[in-house]
């Protein structure tokens, strides 16, 4: 057994022998070379080589402890910071920093500028280089195969470099085909065709009248016109002759028909009453109503300006008439006949009868002229506004054609017309 001081012994002992036994844990790393010596275990016990570290004068305000069990690993390539301003040069080798963690499988340290012996291969620095930066542009993966940038994997180089596509040359323009002439049509072809052949600037000339005439209103698109119309005969007489009714047109083909009921109103004049004086008479109409049919065929056309300015534009269309009036005389027909009536209405000439019932309708200066119906040749403007509405003033001539067979004495007189009206 031990007793109190046997014991003191035995942990003075352990105590010495800790520090020492933790020293000579193996890091992996060089020993630091402080410039001590190494404590030798065959040797007499001196002072603590702890003791003398703490003795060197390092510049700094604090004690530099070298005793450390393991070297500090700063994961970079700069020197390891030993707490001093700058690193003391002891002449020992300075630490490779191979990437490695906390500096482990580095292998021993050297000196800068010494080379490598046989026992200390040269460390390789250039997988731990490669590692760092990747892998060379030669080593990258053809696009497409597998681990390549198209490939789907992360953090992958891009591509080198693509060639521009080549440019297309445009194409020069094709030469023209040359005229070939029409061959001779052969007897399976049947009869030639070639007399109907026109060029195609005569086609031109001929349409431009029609394609490109400006419109500011389209009449041959309505499908009806319907006005009031009136108008004064110039008869060559001395009675005065005023005419009104109603009108309407109907634009079909390029054309326009018409068909017009009116009333004629007669009257004397001064000259006509100092004729009554006289057994003088002259030829005339008395009241009456006629109908006309007529057709108007477009001369010329286009979009005009009016005056005052302010007017809107308007289409005018130079229109060229043809009319067939017919005249009625109510009281002609007193006392004659279904038949006798049916006969008067297509004989172009006043029978005696008709002419007798007429002698109360007269006027005292006239004498009743025997045509029935007459033809009227004519020229006048229509005027279309935008909205629909046209004005059109006309004169009309009479053409004494049918005075052989209507026996008429009222040969050139003539009608000035004014309609008035909207086009649906």
């Amino acid at each position: 057994m031990l007793g109190w001081g046997g014991w003191g012994g035995v942990l003075g002992l352990l105590a010495l022998a800790g520090p020492a036994s933790a020293q000579e844990v193996d890091t992996g790393a060089p020993p630091a070379d402080t410039g001590v010596p190494s404590a030798d275990p065959g040797a007499e016990a001196g002072p603590d080589p702890r003791e003398a570290a703490e003795a060197v004068d390092t510049g700094t305000a604090e004690v530099v402890d070298t005793g450390a069990v393991e070297a500090v690993d700063t994961g970079a390539s700069e020197p390891v910071d030993t707490g001093a301003p700058e690193p003391v040069d002891t002449g020992a080798a300075q630490t490779v920093d191979t990437g490695t963690p906390e500096g482990r499988g580095a292998g021993p340290a050297r000196g800068e500028g010494e080379a490598p012996t046989e026992a200390e291969p040269p460390a390789e620095a250039a997988p731990a280089e490669e590692a760092t930066r990747g892998p060379r542009q030669e080593e990258l993966p053809s696009p497409g195969a597998e681990g390549s940038p198209e490939g789907g994997v992360e953090g992958s180089p891009l591509p080198g470099p693509v060639a521009p596509a080549p440019v297309e040359e445009e194409a020069s323009p094709p030469e023209p085909l040359p005229d070939v002439p029409f061959s001779p049509p052969t007897p399976d072809e049947g009869p030639s065709i070639e007399r109907y052949r026109v060029p195609f600037a005569v086609l031109a000339d001929r349409a431009i009248g029609t394609t490109s005439t400006p419109v500011e209103f389209d009449w041959r698109r309505n499908k009806v016109q319907v006005g009031v119309w009136g108008s004064f005969l110039s008869e060559l007489n001395n009675f005065n002759s005023l005419r009104g009714g109603a009108l309407v047109r109907l634009p079909s083909k390029g054309l326009i028909w018409e068909v017009g009921l009116s009333y004629v109103a007669v009257g004397d004049t001064a000259a006509s009453r100092d004729l009554a004086l006289t057994p003088y008479r002259q030829a005339g109409r008395p009241r009456r109503g006629e109908l006309d049919v007529g057709v108007a065929a477009p001369l010329a056309e286009g979009v005009v300006t009016t005056v005052p300015r302010w007017f809107p534009a308007v289409q005018m269309v130079l229109q060229g008439y043809v009319d067939l009036r017919y005249r009625v005389y109510p009281t002609a027909y007193r006392g004659m006949t279904v038949g006798e009536v049916a006969r008067s209405i297509v004989d172009p000439q006043l029978s005696p009868l008709e002419r007798n019932n007429l002698e109360e309708a007269r006027l005292q200066a006239m004498t009743v002229d025997r045509e029935r119906f007459g033809l009227l040749m004519g020229v006048g403007n229509d005027f279309y506004f935008k909205p629909g509405l046209f004005l059109s003033p006309r004169v009309m001539f009479s053409v004494p054609l049918l005075a052989p067979v209507t026996e008429t004495q009222l040969l050139w007189w003539s009608d000035a017309q004014l309609a008035v009206g909207a086009a649906f």
